[in-house]
Parts: C-alpha cells; structure tokens; sequence
C-alpha cells in the first residue's frame, strides 16, 4: 500500500490513460481536479471545446475519489479550490494534460509541490500541441518531460525526460501513443 497523499490534475485522454495507470499501480488520488468539455480559456471570448476530452468522473466515482470540475476565467478558478486542497494535506500536485496555470499559492499547498509531464522535451515546444508542433517542424525524434512546476508556461526544475522517434510514416495517433508509453516509464 503507497502513502503518496497526491492530486491529480487532467481533462485529456492523455490524462485518462494515466490516471488509469496510476490506480492499476494502487496510486489512488485524494482529488481528480478536471475542466469541462467546453471551457472558459483567457485568449477566447467564447468557450472553447476540448476535442481531446475524456471523463473522469466515472473515475472519480468508481474509486471513491473526491471531484471537481474548474473552468477558469468566468467560472471556478483553481484558487478557489485553495481551502479544499490545503485541508488535503497533500505531498504532490499532479498535473497531466492540463490547460490552466496552477496558481503558486496552489503549488506551494503540497509537500513536494507541483509536477507535471509535458510532452516535449522541453524547453523546446513548451505550450499547446507540442506532438503538433514537433510533427509540423518535421523533428525525427520528441519526448516527455517530467518537471516541477514554476511560474511560466512548462517551466521549472528538469526531474526526467524520456525521448522516442517520430518516424516519416508516423500520424499523430501515433506520436500520442508514443509519449503516453513514454510517461508511463
């Protein structure tokens, strides 16, 4: 039995298939923090759809896990989740597939801190759509990145990364597939 005490941040399939690794290991979140399928975003007037979108309330369900859904900007903002994660008292912040920043307020309610896998080797491709991104620039090989989280966009302390290739005949479906295998190890 694993006493890790952690939140876990995700509204992408990316996110699922972690979380769903996690709870196979018996690493089962105190709170799964998710954003709805149509969402609030600061460089849109209208909300935005998350065309990557997965469900993890039935999760949540299933497992007994604490949920809450934030959709920022209008809406819930994670620091309004300040007196419900402190009273957690978590050791790490989880954040997977995720597109929000985490208030340092927020971060800095954890042990351990935030740290999230962002997938690119960053700092390279920091941001949305790094997979997209890495394809469009014809790169031959991209990553993850497993990192602590600061102030910025993808930034902080370089806890690991784990490289795989892109290859000519590889679609995106592909290159998905690759780092999510990839943030598994």
């Amino acid at each position: 039995m694993n006493n890790l005490s952690f939140a876990f941040f995700g509204t992408t399939n990316y996110s699922k298939e972690l979380l769903l690794f996690l709870l196979e290991k018996d690493l089962v979140p105190k709170v799964i923090f998710s954003i709805p399928q149509e969402f609030n975003i600061s460089y849109s007037n209208e909300k935005v759809k998350n065309t990557n979108y997965a469900e993890l309330k039935s999760i949540s369900n299933k497992y007994n896990i604490l949920y809450y859904e934030i959709d920022s900007v209008n809406g819930k903002r994670t620091k309004d989740y300040e007196t419900i994660i402190k009273e957690l008292n978590l050791d790490l912040i989880l954040v997977l597939g995720w597109y929000y920043m985490i208030p340092k307020s927020i971060r800095e309610l954890a042990k351990y801190g935030a740290w999230g896998i962002h997938a690119s080797l960053l700092p390279k491709y920091a941001g949305h759509a790094p997979l997209n991104w890495a394809m469009i620039y014809g790169e031959e090989k991209a990553g993850v990145t497993m990192f602590r989280m600061e102030d910025g966009v993808d930034n902080g302390d370089i806890i690991a990364q784990k490289s795989f290739s892109i290859e000519y005949e590889d679609s995106i479906k592909e290159v998905y597939a690759k780092a999510t295998t990839a943030s598994k190890e």
